[in-house]
């Protein structure tokens, strides 16, 4: 731990495409799971950049990964839904309970 550091800044920033990419470039690794060793961390440059640039960026990251699991959430219960539907429509359909013959 550092006054340097803001955690959730670098948690994001250590799963982030750019640096997961530059850490595998650093290696020949076949599959993933393989340990990295320090060299491979090293040869990826890791800049510090003031905290309160870096609590802004945490933050701003927090708020819209919030958002986006909301509409996952949301998607995930509007297509469940509509699963529901589809079911209930072709078991209305095959049952005789609705008309479908001159809907084509």
């Amino acid at each position: 731990p550092s006054t340097l550091v803001h955690h959730d800044f670098y948690e994001y920033l250590f799963k982030s495409n750019p640096y997961v990419q530059a850490l595998q470039s650093t290696s020949n690794l076949i599959r993933d799971g393989q340990a990295l060793r320090y060299s491979n961390f090293s040869l990826v440059p890791l800049y510090i950049i003031p905290i309160d640039e870096q609590c802004k960026i945490a933050t701003h990251v927090k708020t819209e990964l919030a958002k986006i699991d909301n509409l996952v959430g949301k998607s995930t219960k509007f297509i469940s839904l509509l699963r529901e539907k589809r079911t209930a429509l072709i078991s209305a359909a095959v049952t005789g309970k609705i008309d479908v013959r001159d809907a084509a």
